[in-house]
């Protein structure tokens, strides 16, 4: 025991120099905080350097359990110069960096690999330049990936394969050279713009917009395509001069047309006048049309707007435009310009899908009675758009102006699980029990990290469960409920039998909701549509079917064609029963049904 005692205070010193153990506690945190600002100074300035923690400095944002720095958020804080290794590097707790819009200057420091944790790292709109350090491939657990508009260099590494989280990369405005390697992941978003890239754009990448390749000398899907090698690329002299003379007949005609047609309609429109003017005397000032309209392809929508859902009208109001997180904006007016289909109208309001002029594709969600002031509005949305997760649709930009609200987010190519499962034969017959079970793991996932922020979702079903090519799920709408009222039934179908009001949301009501969607993926039966029709709520039908004869007579007949996991397919039925349940006391936590769905499927 005496020995013990002495050697003691020998081991206490002896464990403290040691490296991983010299930077596990807060203490060291503060420690590489205090040395990141004396290095960048900005508004790192106004930090209170005597007090002992830094969790309550502004942009630093720590995990009481871990008793570390999670979280360092300093955009747009005016910081300067290089960044030093023994900084950020040594936050190694960190799960997301955002030191967007500053003057930030030299490489990525090496030591970042220390960050294994990092999710979100935002370094946009700074001076970094130098070629990307390999240790940027080691963050395994890196989503999002923003360095846009930079001066960072050489070619795009292959080891972009390595990052298989990542669901969002934007490189663009940079001097990245070579070709564009062949990436496993399957993006959400993904931009290479205005560098200098050459060669062909993989496969994979060919369902991105135009405007993510843009400003190279890239062919291939989307762009042109590539000439075959051997295909002559010049053209004889015979030839150029056909095509110059067949151009400047062609002209001339078309000159001629135009100006036949001019002739024409102002003739059609002095005798129009005329005739107004002499039924109107009295001349009154013309109501000017809307500038601002989403177009059809087809046809120019309704601008006449009185709370219907056919068209924008109205001008923005003075000095507003839109917001958006992160890169990808683009002006109000180009949005409001833009073509556009309608994809559905919901409680919340109607959803469109606008063509960009410089072709891009986005979903924009044009709110209906939205029953909030500005500042809440903005403020449940920055709360939303800022909450991260590879399986919630993030909000790509919000407007809120006195005629119009409106919310955009990216095009998903597969679109929802509704079309797909009650719509889509074709694609439906990819829906093996590996595919739904994914889907309901992964919505379990997102719709856990909602509520592990203490927010509820409110509005979950399968037409706000979105799919990429690979079948990822991404959960869409996340909290708008709560911005709107309604007495709308359209979500009769999930709803728990306990909320009247459409506002009033809950944790209990969401697994709900999410039971109801668990016996749809297995059913292939819609829940509204079963109520509205037969009467009859989708978790009593399934339990009026003896669950001897599930197999037979309530599982989805796609589902069990050819499969030997009847037995899980029943536990996740089981499940989905469960979530369902008329008294919200009996229903698990979303955290409980995550864990319990990886178990039954062996995830």
């Amino acid at each position: 025991m005496a020995l013990i005692n002495l050697l003691a205070p020998v081991l206490l010193c002896f464990l403290c120099f040691q490296p991983e153990f010299a930077f596990s506690d807060l203490a060291a945190d503060r420690a590489a905080l205090t040395r990141l600002r004396s290095a960048v100074a900005g508004n790192t300035l106004q930090w209170n350097v005597s007090s002992p923690s830094p969790c309550n400095w502004t942009g630093v944002t720590c995990d009481d359990a871990i008793n570390r720095v999670i979280e360092l958020r300093l955009p747009g804080d005016r910081l300067t110069g290089d960044i030093p290794v023994n900084t950020v590097g040594n936050l190694t707790a960190l799960r997301r960096l955002s030191l967007r819009g500053n003057r930030l200057s030299g490489v990525i420091p090496s030591d970042l690999e220390q960050c294994s944790e990092l999710q979100f790292l935002f370094l946009q709109n700074n001076q970094f330049s130098g070629a990307l350090p390999a240790t940027l491939f080691r963050l395994s657990n890196l989503i999002r990936l923003v360095i846009s508009n930079n001066s960072f260099s050489g070619d795009i590494s292959p080891n972009f394969r390595n990052l298989t989280r990542l669901t969002h990369l934007y490189l663009q405005n940079n001097q990245f050279t070579g070709q564009i390697p062949v990436l496993n992941n399957p993006f959400i978003q993904f931009n290479v713009s205005a560098n200098r890239l050459n060669g062909s754009i993989p496969g994979n990448l060919a369902s991105f917009p135009v405007d993510s390749f843009t400003g190279n000398q890239l062919c291939g899907p989307p762009l042109n395509s590539c000439s075959v090698e051997g295909e002559s690329s010049k053209l004889s002299g015979g030839a150029i001069a056909g095509i110059a003379i067949g151009s400047t007949l062609g002209s001339i005609l078309i000159i001629g047309i135009i100006f036949f047609l001019c002739r024409s309609h102002n003739k059609s429109r002095s005798s129009r006048q005329a005739v107004q003017d002499a039924a109107s005397p009295i001349p009154e000032s013309p109501e000017k049309p809307s500038e601002y309209n989403f177009r059809s392809p087809d046809h120019i929508m309704a601008s006449e707007n009185t709370g219907s859902e056919e068209g924008f009208s109205g001008r923005p109001d003075s000095n507003d435009e839109l917001t958006f997180f992160g890169e990808g904006g683009f002006l109000l007016e180009d949005l409001l310009r833009a073509s556009a289909e309608v994809l559905g109208k919901g409680t919340v309001g109607t959803t469109y899908k606008a063509y960009l002029d410089h072709g891009g594709e986005v979903i924009v969600k044009r709110l209906r009675n939205v029953c909030v002031s500005k500042r809440e509005f903005t403020k449940r949305i920055v709360c939303i758009g800022e909450l991260y997760h590879e399986n919630l649709l993030p909000i790509k930009g919000y407007y809120y102006g006195k005629e119009e609200k409106l919310i955009v987010f990216d095009f998903i190519p597969m679109g929802s699980l509704s079309s797909i499962l009650h719509e889509n034969m074709e694609e439906k017959s990819q829906f093996t029990w590996e595919v739904r079970s994914k889907i309901a793991f992964e919505v379990a996932c997102g719709l856990e990290h909602l509520h592990s922020h203490n927010l509820s979702h409110g509005n979950i079903k399968s037409n706000n469960i979105l799919l990429n090519p690979g079948f990822q799920a991404y959960l869409s709408e996340s909290g708008l409920i709560h911005l709107v009222s309604s007495s709308t039934t359209s979500l009769s179908g999930y709803r728990a039998p306990e909320l009247i009001d459409t506002r009033i949301t809950s944790k209990e009501a969401d697994v709900y909701s999410f039971g109801i969607l668990i016996l749809e993926l297995l059913t292939g039966k819609d829940p509204t549509l079963l109520l509205n029709e037969e009467g009859i709520d989708l978790p009593a039908w399934v339990q009026s079917v003896d669950e001897a004869r599930w197999k037979n007579d309530a599982f989805d007949t796609d589902l069990v064609k050819n499969n030997d996991n009847t037995e899980k397919i029943t536990r996740l039925m089981h499940l989905g029963i469960r979530c369902a349940s008329q008294y919200p006391r009996r229903r698990s936590s979303m955290s409980e049904v995550a864990k319990q769905i990886k178990k039954i499927c062996k995830f």
